[in-house]
């Protein structure tokens, strides 16, 4: 029943008009508000909703990359590893750069006091990685080493040059 009918049913007998007309207000903006908050809570639904669904979508894209990051995260762990050099085997690039002609492998040993068969050893491993080259001749004569790019590109991008 509405309280509108209930007041105007004892308007005169219990209650004056000007009362009357007090409570008629003040119930009239409660029913205001209450439409007013009815409003927002369907507002605040469709909110909720959008964000639920927001959420869901984010929760699959966060595992699509999670899937995406440990894809990424094995195909690295395959990849061949940059192999560092030892100490001699720097020096021995850092003298390439520094020489002027060609040098033996007896004089890059001697020039840096290193056991010559280790020196050939370094020498050979860098020339399978293109860090060196070398000439070699079929006469007898020692091979004559170079450096080449791969080599300078390491010197210089590990700062020993």
């Amino acid at each position: 029943m509405d309280i509108t009918a209930i007041l105007s049913g004892i308007k005169g007998k219990v209650l004056d008009a000007q009362h009357f007309d007090l409570l008629k207000h003040a119930y009239d903006l409660q029913n205001q508000n209450i439409e007013q908050l009815k409003s927002n809570n369907e507002a605040l639904k469709e909110k909720a909703q959008l964000l639920s669904e927001k959420a869901t979508l984010l929760l699959r894209e966060n595992e699509a990359l999670k899937t995406t990051i440990k894809t990424l995260e094995s195909r690295l762990a395959s990849l061949p590893k940059a192999e560092e050099l030892c100490e001699d085997e720097k020096k021995i690039l850092m003298f390439l750069a520094s020489c002027r002609g060609e040098p033996t492998a007896e004089l890059i040993a001697a020039t840096l006091k290193l056991n010559l068969t280790r020196t050939e050893y370094y020498l050979g491993r860098m020339r399978s990685k293109d860090y060196v080259w070398s000439h070699d001749f079929s006469d007898g004569q020692p091979s004559m080493f170079y450096l080449l790019q791969p080599g300078k590109a390491y010197l210089a991008e590990n700062g020993l040059v």
